[in-house]
């Protein structure tokens, strides 16, 4: 069927996105486990949580950034 508009919209800051030292990687990927961690902590803001997930994808996807 077709979709329903929402009822409500809500959004909010990011305002903790600014890690004070981020991580050298872009993201973390544990080959073992396969596990895979991505996030602001890897660059800041959400820029950062952006290309820390594309990073990540590329991990995944072709096994290295």
């Amino acid at each position: 069927g077709s979709l329903q508009r929402p009822i409500t919209l809500q959004t909010h800051l990011w305002r903790y996105a600014a890690p004070e030292g981020p991580l050298p990687e872009g993201s973390y990927w544990d080959d073992d486990l396969p596990l895979g961690i991505c996030g602001d902590a890897w660059g800041g803001g959400v820029e950062g949580a952006l290309l820390s997930g594309l990073h990540l994808a590329g991990r995944i996807l072709g096994g290295r950034p």
